[in-house]
């Protein structure tokens, strides 16, 4: 990385705070610096190698009077573990006097995002009678230390607006941001993050309300996979984890994300996509669905909706999808996607008519947490939980029961296995806990509640959420028979 380990500290004895945070670059671009702890944070392929004379870009201090140094340190003999470890390595930087000023070094196999910047301008809120929107202005840097996109390290950058999104996560201490990268002339500029695809709309997920912080990466997960099988359903966006430091504050571990539009999901100009508004029961149709992508007038897509909303025509509903959706909906205890709200629909467009496909998104209100703010493992074991509209598809399908049984017990075969959905667990811990990223998290934020949100408590209810809907989508088939 071009900074030397020094063998002996001895004549660094007089230590003067200077601030070099504006200074020091990683890969040419201004370093990742908690300035409050003097912590820069620094992403690293250890899959590649654990050796830190193997690390890849150049640790740069633009400051000629000055030079950087790594104190003595037998971590660096154990790189993996060291990072397991959250380990701190001592960066010394010297005027040559004796004077010197310490920054910590944390290596972590994780991307590394920071974003500088401040208010833009206010804008009025969609929902009526909210306050207006913050719109914060900057740039930001992305380290990521396998890109699939070139198969490499790689340091991207870009100009960039965002705001705090969400409704009940956006009071959250941990804030979740809708982030949308700019050219120089402000206009909108794509960017491929990790291999998610390029895009200019980005999600930077808090996943603040789940402690494990797994929930949502493993529902996508799963989905993903099955979807993948199958010609009927749309693949939920994927997530990648990274560590966020904004404006010289670390702000923790984070799923960054694709924002669902007409882009990421293939879309025709005579498709239809719509997003599901927050509230369950809303007075009209047209607060009950966003439309996010049409080419027809909008009051006629909400006189299109209207049979769907009143639930009095849904024969255009997918019913594979549906059974699908509805079943890992059951199986996750995901309530807050089991009618309009976190739920986004497409209208594909046809010689018949259009045909509706679901997508999920916003998923990590599931496997045992029954709100935001609360869980209970027994009780979810043991409590149904199907979309809202499931009996208006019942009625169009008398099979229903029969054929969602038939596909669960395919879905239990592969996707939904035990032995499938505990690597899942597994990958996803993997990453979190191999760059001690987790440890981090909660120690920035604290766990919450009382602690008892844990990944045991994940695993106890999908070990006893599975056979319970074995036994309890068999009984239902069986009463549909009779």
């Amino acid at each position: 990385m071009g900074v030397a380990i020094l063998s002996d500290t001895s004549e660094y004895t007089s230590y003067e705070y200077r601030d070099f945070s504006g200074s020091i670059t990683h890969y040419g671009k201004p370093a990742a610096i908690d300035t409050s702890t003097s912590t820069i944070y620094i992403s690293q392929n250890l899959e590649k190698s654990c050796d830190y004379v193997d690390f890849e870009g150049i640790l740069r201090l633009n400051d000629n009077s000055c030079s950087m140094f790594f104190a003595p340190d037998d971590a660096f003999a154990d790189m993996e573990n060291a990072v397991k470890d959250g380990h701190p390595f001592r960066l010394i930087i010297s005027d040559g006097s004796g004077k010197y000023m310490e920054y910590s070094i944390i290596f972590t196999s994780l991307p590394v995002i920071s974003i500088e910047g401040g208010l833009s301008y206010l804008r009025d809120n969609d929902v009526e009678g909210d306050p207006p929107v913050e719109i914060f202005a900057g740039s930001i840097n992305v380290w990521t230390p396998f890109d699939p996109e070139v198969k490499a390290y790689t340091a991207k950058s870009s100009l960039l607006e965002w705001h705090v999104r969400g409704h009940s996560a956006a009071v959250h201490d941990k804030k979740p941001w809708k982030v949308s990268l700019k050219d120089e002339k402000g206009e909108n500029a794509d960017l491929n993050l990790f291999g998610l695809g390029a895009d200019d709309d980005w999600i930077i997920n808090a996943i603040a309300y789940d402690h494990t912080r797994i929930r949502e990466k493993l529902f996508i997960g799963l989905w993903n996979e099955m979807a993948e099988k199958t010609n009927h359903n749309t693949k939920m966006t994927e997530g990648q984890y990274a560590e966020v430091v904004m404006n010289g504050e670390y702000h923790g571990l984070y799923l960054v994300q694709r924002r669902i539009d007409a882009k990421l999901l293939g879309l025709t100009e005579h498709d239809i996509l719509l997003k599901g508004a927050r509230s369950y029961n809303p007075k009209y149709v047209y607060k009950a669905y966003e439309i996010i992508h049409t080419n027809l007038e909008h009051d006629y897509v909400y006189l299109l909706l209207e049979n769907y909303y009143n639930r009095t025509d849904m024969s255009s509903f997918s019913i594979d999808n549906f059974i699908d959706c509805n079943l890992f909906i059951q199986f996750a205890y995901a309530r807050d996607n089991r009618l309009y709200n976190n739920t986004y629909f497409t209208m594909k467009a046809g010689p018949a008519g259009y045909n509706t496909v679901m997508t999920m998104w916003d998923t990590d209100i599931s496997f045992g947490k029954k709100s935001v703010n609360g869980y209970n493992y027994e009780e979810t074991i043991h409590t149904p939980m199907e979309r809202e509209d499931t009996d208006s598809i019942r009625a169009l399908h008398p099979d229903y029961d029969r054929r969602a049984y038939d596909r669960w017990q395919m879905l239990r075969q592969d996707v939904l296995s035990e032995e499938n959905i505990a690597q899942h667990i597994e990958n996803c811990m993997a990453e979190i806990t191999f760059s001690s990223s987790l440890a981090r998290d909660h120690k920035k934020w604290g766990i919450g509640e009382d602690g008892a949100d844990t990944l045991e408590g994940v695993e106890n209810f999908i070990a006893a959420r599975l056979p319970w809907l074995d036994g309890y989508l068999a009984q239902q088939a069986e009463s549909a028979i009779l």
